[in-house]
This record gives structure tokens, C-alpha cells and sequence, in this order.
């Protein structure tokens, strides 16, 4: 379900409205400076940076052709078949994701940065090769890049994303990411509803995507 939106949203090709279902096979698009949050089964959260398109199928994965995601995943299983894994798909690399903080930027056709914030994935080249593996507490990240001989792999430093922005949105699902150790979180207070949604999440909001706004767009750097 689309729980945020800001600026120019179009879901298969039609303006976008929050409350709207995305159903396997759907395609998510922002224009310049617009961002978008697509909520899972609770304690799941996909966010578009603006400039992205992404086909998204809630039970099998997401394929971004171009722009930016955040994802915090922390109720895979409520959405994911058994025996299926999720994963993000890219020109270049591919990622399967366990209960994890994973940020994903298309810099090019020819190349793909990938963080894994907190948690545990599997990075590896669209067309096979190497594997990353990557158990992180506080952000691992690579960059995948496609030349004359093949897809490489090398390690990548923190770029377009910063802990407080991955805290900002983790918190508009109710939860609170320890930093300290890979893949876990608590449950984070609700704010107390209040004509202020701005100031941050609430219940309310979470809940039924009202007027609460996102982490700061600056904070992301993209």
C-alpha cells in the first residue's frame, strides 16, 4: 500500500494516491523531487528517492531500473512464500535480502551501489560471478560495475545515505535499529497524535498514511 507521497507519483502509468494497493507486476515512478513510501505487512517499508522507476512484487522482490531505494525489511515472512527469497534486482547486481536496512542506488546502466546497513545479504553480479556476502551492523557497502570483461565488484564507502536518515524512516514503521548488532531492532515508542504530524511518526499516521512527513529529502544526498 502506498503510505507517503510527495511531488510527481504515477502507479502503471496513472498519478498515484495514498491508500492505493500495489499489486505484483506494478510499476512506481517519481519525477523530480518527488518520493514515495510503499508499506508491507506492517514492519516493511520501500522507499522511492525521486528520479526512480521500480517494478515491485511484494512477494518476490523488486527490480529498480533507475534512481534510488531504501528498504527496512523486518517482517519478510509475513509477505515472502516459504521457500522463496526476496530480492532487489538492478541493471548490474543483484541482491537477496534477509530481515534488513538496505539502501540501492542506480548510478548508471553501467554501474549499481549497494549498502547493506543492517543486516544480512547476498550481492552478487546480474550475471553471476562473485558473491558478496554481507552480515553488517553499520553499513557495508559495494559497488557493481559492468566493463569489457565482465561484471566487477569492489568496496564502497557510506555515499547517499546517513544513519539518521535510515533512523527517520525505520521509525515511521515502529521500529528502532540497533546499531550495535546486524538485523536487530525494537519496537520504537508511537508518538501521541497531535496536529503537529511533521515533528514526527504517530500511530495515526503510520497507520492510516495521513500528512506525516518523511526524513528530511536533504539527509539522503542523492
Amino acid at each position: 500500500v502506498i503510505s507517503y507521497l510527495e511531488g510527481e507519483v504515477t502507479l502503471d502509468g496513472r498519478p498515484a494516491e495514498i491508500g492505493a494497493a500495489v499489486v505484483p507486476g506494478s510499476l512506481l515512478a517519481t519525477g523530480a523531487g518527488a518520493y514515495c513510501e510503499v508499506s508491507f505487512a506492517d514492519r516493511n517499508l520501500l522507499r522511492l528517492e525521486p528520479g526512480t522507476r521500480v517494478s515491485v512484487d511484494p512477494q518476490a522482490g523488486v527490480t529498480l531500473r533507475q534512481g534510488a531505494l531504501a528498504l527496512v525489511l523486518y517482517r519478510l515472512r509475513a509477505m515472502v512464500p516459504r521457500g522463496r527469497r526476496f530480492t532487489v534486482r538492478t541493471p548490474v547486481a543483484v541482491a537477496g535480502v534477509r530481515g534488513t536496512v538496505f539502501y540501492v542506488k542506480v548510478e548508471s546502466p553501467e554501474s549499481t551501489y549497494l549498502c547493506g546497513c543492517n543486516g544480512s545479504l547476498h550481492f552478487q553480479g546480474i550475471e553471476g560471478g562473485r558473491a558478496r556476502k554481507v552480515r553488517a551492523a553499520h553499513h557495508q557497502a559495494f559497488r557493481f560495475r559492468r566493463t569489457p570483461a565482465g561484471i566487477t565488484s569492489e568496496e564502497a564507502g557510506m555515499l547517499y545515505h546517513d544513519d539518521q536518515a535510515v533512523d527517520g524512516l525505520a521509525a515511521r514503521i515502529g521500529v528502532r535499529i540497533d546499531w550495535s548488532r546486524p538485523g536487530r531492532a525494537d519496537r520504537a515508542p508511537w508518538r501521541v497524535p497531535s496536529s503537529a504530524c511533521g515533528a514526527g511518526p504517530c500511530r495515526r499516521c503510520s497507520r492510516l498514511a495521513t500528512s506525516c512527513r518523511p526524513s528530511p529529502p536533504g539527509a539522503w544526498r542523492v
